[in-house]
């Protein structure tokens, strides 16, 4: 194959759909699926602080409304505190006999009349009755009772229910009732000022504040019964919608807002009067906040859009790049002949290639023939597979992802400790990702175990303690990188794991014959003599491993690949003789070669 082709042929030979899929399917659950979860939380939390904002806005328009119609009525109540304190009024309606004064008496009352009416638009008529004689007074005259053919609602009100503070009353579709008793003054009760206001010129007083905007403003008496509404087509209302407002009104708690489900998720605000004896009521339906609830449903769509759409760009970028370097070693498997005049390795930037070039410069040196070449790609073909899923699928990647997932649940926002471990998981996949050689230095190693550490201290706390027994004189001796990560990832997940992740961990490295040994050890669950021996024939022999023991046994088949079969992973226990005792440990030992790496020749 021409060294010069792009991967993508490759790739596509190698069923890059599948694969690409299931790329996807991790990035999407191990980080995308928690990130939406918080966006989900949070949008919770965005749509109430939405709702309270527009219940809010509510009670402000309420306020304003209720403000500009107190200040209104409160001038008509003025009108008839004046009047009511008039001598000519206080004698037309304490006089007992009708005779020729009182009759002078009405005519300066009725001249009273006609001014506050010239002085005040919304009033249409004057009323002006008398407990005393029965009288009543209006721009025309005085009549007895009795004789008037038209009486207001307010009349039987009050004579069956006196009122002794102003109140409001509905008189008919376009106009209402203000009335406030007249005191005598011995302080009793002696007859009713009424005026009878014009709601259009109310209307059109109240609209001219601009205090309307989208909502409906309604005042109510205080039976239930609505006495204004802002909606100039409200008189065209069939009965059925009137009753909806008006039982959403009166089902509100004074002074508070609530959002009314029932009928299309209404917002209802209910306040007294300065008087408390009507109610005013601010009504708004929440679609008629589109925009703010329109920045909430794009929050959320938007994060499920960019979600989806870094799923599919990071498993892409996944797939390529770890198809990119395993061109040079499928060409390898399918033709080793074209090969075999290699003298030369090339100089790896990963482990698959570092160990294709390790089989070519052996075969230059060894001159071995051309059927143990295929023995050994046999084992690269295997090998190659169980790179590629360490690569792909990591454990480690699980179980930290995991971990940030159910911080992400239970902790959100600013300087938590998901913030933090995402903070470190950067930093460990960045020296992962900026260091491509395959050998590394023991000092680079454990500068990478201690991230890892740091984040697992972060979920687990003080619980699991590490100790370090490693001499600085190693530092420069080498091994293959990431080794260590998936052992003391094993060591939490199968020793401390069954005893609630509590307890020791020790790191430990020496050298003895020309060897570099370096031990992981944890006082957790302790394995019995039977299953040690089978794990480490296991080990041994690279094969009958169980699932769950896939980074175990990556790690040993790499150390095998890289520097033979006299090097690799053993483990060693020191577990309870019986059920009484409780130390035990578990101790993984890996082995490699003690010399220092020309990283300059070997690796760049």
């Amino acid at each position: 194959m021409d060294g010069q082709k792009t991967a993508w042929p490759y790739i596509k030979g190698y069923k890059f759909n599948r694969l690409f899929l299931k790329n996807f399917a991790y990035v999407f659950i191990l980080v995308t699926l928690p990130l939406l979860l918080v966006l989900s939380l949070n949008y919770s939390k965005f749509q109430n602080v939405v709702n309270n904002r527009i219940m809010d806005t509510n009670e402000e328009l309420l306020q304003k409304n209720a403000v500009v119609t107190d200040n209104t009525i409160e001038g008509l109540l003025d009108t008839l505190d004046k009047m009511s304190r008039q001598e000519a009024v206080v004698d037309a309606v304490q006089t007992l006999e009708t005779d020729t004064a009182y009759h002078k008496t009405v005519a300066e009352v009725v001249k009273l009349i006609e001014t506050h009416a010239m002085s005040n638009n919304f009033v249409t008529s004057t009323y002006i009755y008398s407990d005393v004689n029965d009288m009543l007074i209006d721009s025309s005259g005085a009549q007895h009772i009795d004789q008037v053919w038209e009486i207001g609602k307010w009349y039987d009100l009050y004579k069956h229910e006196p009122m002794f503070y102003p109140y409001i009353l509905v008189n008919q579709t376009d106009s209402i009732f203000v009335c406030q008793p007249i005191w005598s003054a011995k302080g009793q009760r002696s007859g009713l000022l009424v005026l009878d206001v014009e709601l259009q010129k109310l209307r059109d007083l109240l609209e001219s504040q601009d205090t309307s905007q989208h909502g409906i403003f309604f005042i109510t008496d205080i039976s239930g019964q609505t006495i204004y509404c802002n909606e100039q087509d409200y008189a065209k209302w069939d009965e059925a919608r009137c009753r909806e407002y008006e039982s959403d009104i009166a089902g509100s708690e004074i002074g508070q807002t609530r959002i009314v489900e029932a009928h299309g998720n209404r917002i209802v605000s209910v306040m007294e009067s300065v008087h408390k004896s009507w109610r005013y009521a601010y009504v708004t339906q929440m679609p008629d906040y589109k925009e703010e609830n329109a920045v909430v449903r794009g929050f959320l769509l938007s994060g499920v859009i960019v979600g989806v759409v870094s799923s599919i760009i990071v498993a892409y970028l996944i797939t390529v790049l770890t198809y990119r370097p395993v061109k040079k070693i499928i060409s390898v498997i399918q033709n080793p002949q074209l090969h075999w005049d290699e003298t030369e390795a090339s100089k790896p930037s990963n482990e698959l290639l570092y160990i294709t070039s390790n089989i070519l410069a052996d075969r230059a040196e060894n001159e071995e023939p051309p059927e143990n070449l295929e023995e050994r790609i046999r084992a690269l073909r295997q090998a190659q597979f169980r790179a590629l899923q360490f690569q792909i699928d990591p454990h480690f990647l699980y179980n930290t992802l995991e971990t940030i997932k159910w911080n992400a649940v239970e902790e959100i926002g600013l300087g938590n400790k998901t913030s933090k471990m995402l903070t470190k998981v950067a930093r460990l996949y960045r020296m992962g990702l900026e260091n491509d050689d395959v050998i590394i230095t023991l000092k680079e190693e454990i500068e990478f175990l201690k991230l890892y550490i740091e984040i697992v201290g972060i979920r687990f706390g003080d619980s699991i303690t590490f100790h370090w027994n490693i001499d600085e004189s190693l530092y420069d001796c080498t091994l293959i990188k990431m080794c260590l990560q998936p052992i003391v990832e094993n060591a939490i997940q199968h020793g401390l794991r069954p005893k609630n992740y509590r307890g020791n961990i020790t790191i430990s490295a020496y050298y003895k014959e020309e060897c570099l040994y370096i031990s992981v050890e944890d006082d957790g669950q302790s394995i019995n003599q039977k299953d040690l021996d089978a794990l480490n024939k296991k080990l041994k022999t690279g094969a009958g491993f169980e699932e769950n023991k896939v980074g175990l046994r990556n790690v040993n088949e790499r150390i095998k690949l890289i520097y033979g079969k006299n090097y690799g992973v053993s483990i060693h226990s020191n577990g309870p003789e019986n059920e009484t005792e409780t130390e035990a440990s578990v101790r993984v030992v890996l082995t490699f070669p003690c010399r220092n790496f020309n990283r300059s020749e070997e690796t760049k």
